[in-house]
């Protein structure tokens, strides 16, 4: 054995010894420290219970930490524990009532929980506890914009940007208030901005394919849509305005296939069943949409004008009672829906319930007596009951509100009587 190795044998326990010692004198503080840090990490990488873990220990060590209290209020947060959060939080502020974070922090907590005014308290208590504060200003122009104050919110965005140039989500946040504004370049420049910012962000991809639709571009709409769905496709929202834009542009068959993708993605969306069940019925396949429509009624009966549509589909197929039933139902609901009365009408009209069909599309034409195609159908339906003076009255009417009317002759039924472009007006 050489002298050396002999040494560093018997000077081995004592480095061991001195780096125990050197561990044990560490302060609660800095044990405490190490904690939140680790517990910071687990939380940037999705971590929360593990986070929490971690805080829960650093308080252990040091139970007047208000920065141990507030970041385990943030992942509490974000694990969907509102009510332990918002404790942690008022703990925080408490031990540190100068501290800005904690009321960025607890603001929210107050956001998360749809309390928007105690949010808007915290975010402006820390925006006057430091006026640089960036985030600050951000989420406070975040809750301006869920409160429809886009004036408010604009200016809140603003600052953030002026504060932090290289924020793209405030750049994103203020295009979306400047679109709903009705400031679409001003909103496209904004996610133009955001995407130089964060290239390849999905998100502002769809922003910019919703803003272009906006402004009547829509071959720019597409190829943002498409650009956003090729670097994300597990976002359902994407697949339903690109199938609404493919819609509004008349390619019903990828309209149908976006809104089958974004129901595969979410199988409770009641706008992509809606859509897709018109989608259906214009492609003359009444009984698909019938099945959509249905739907919409068994996840929200409420939905607005979704019996006036089902009871379309029913009396294209003809049939009259579940139709009938349909319209009295959209009626009964909203007595202004004009068209469930015509549509109910046309229903009676097939039926040769004539009394009926008259009245009714009386009410339509008394609620709306500037549509022509009120005034076709009742003239057809007085023709039919002889009273051949009110029918050519009608006719009369129908073509000075709309000439083309005079290429369309009385004859039939609402069935029969296929070539009158606008018997789906109103829809």
């Amino acid at each position: 054995m050489t002298p050396f190795y002999t040494m560093v044998r018997r000077i081995a326990p004592l480095f061991a010894l001195l780096s125990l010692g050197l561990a044990l004198a560490a302060s609660p503080a800095d044990q405490a420290g190490s904690r939140l840090k680790k517990g910071n990490n687990y939380y940037l990488q999705g971590e929360h219970e593990l986070a929490i873990e971690q805080f829960n220990q650093a308080l252990k060590l040091d139970p007047k930490s208000a920065e141990a209290f507030r970041l385990r209020c943030r992942s509490r947060r974000e694990a969907g524990d509102l009510d332990a959060a918002l404790k942690d939080c008022d703990q925080s502020v408490k031990l540190s009532p100068g501290l800005a974070k904690a009321y960025v922090s607890r603001g929210l907590v107050y956001e998360k929980k749809d309390e928007l005014e105690q949010a808007l308290k915290d975010f402006t208590q820390a925006i006057s506890l430091d006026r640089g504060y960036a985030n600050a200003y951000y989420y406070r122009g975040r809750v301006y914009q869920r409160r429809k104050k886009l004036e408010l919110a604009v200016k809140e965005f603003s600052k953030t940007i002026e504060l932090n140039r290289a924020d793209y989500d405030a750049l994103n946040s203020r295009g979306i208030a400047q679109v709903d504004q009705g400031e679409y370049a001003a909103g496209a420049r904004d996610f133009l901005n955001a995407l130089e910012l964060s290239p390849g962000n999905f998100y502002v991809l769809h922003n910019l394919g919703w803003v272009f639709e906006k402004m009547e571009l829509p071959l720019l709409a597409l190829w943002n849509y498409n650009k956003a769905i090729a670097i994300y496709s597990e976002d359902p929202d994407l697949f339903y305005d690109r199938g609404s834009l493919l819609y509004r542009t008349g390619d019903l068959d990828k309209s149908i296939s976006d809104y089958n993708r974004a129901l595969e993605l979410d199988p409770d969306s009641t706008d992509a069943y809606y859509d897709r069940g018109i989608a259906y019925f214009d492609r003359g396949q009444p009984g698909p949409a019938i099945i959509d429509y249905s739907r919409v009624i068994e996840i929200n009966p409420f939905a607005k004008g979704i019996y006036h549509y089902r009871g379309r589909a029913y009396l294209s197929m003809g049939v009259y009672g579940a139709a009938i039933d349909d319209f009295n139902e959209a009626i009964k609901r909203n007595p202004e829906e004009t068209y469930a009365y015509f549509y109910r009408g046309l229903a009676y009209y097939d039926l040769r319930q004539l009394k009926q069909a008259v009245a009714d599309l009386a009410k339509a034409i008394e609620q709306n007596p500037k549509d022509a195609q009120f005034y076709y159908y009742r003239g057809m339906v007085l023709k039919d009951k002889g009273d051949k003076k009110a029918a050519e009255a009608d006719y009369r009417q129908s073509v000075k509100l709309d000439p083309d009317y005079k290429n369309y002759p009385y004859q039939g039924g609402a069935q029969q009587d296929n070539s009158d472009p606008r018997a789906r007006k109103g829809e």
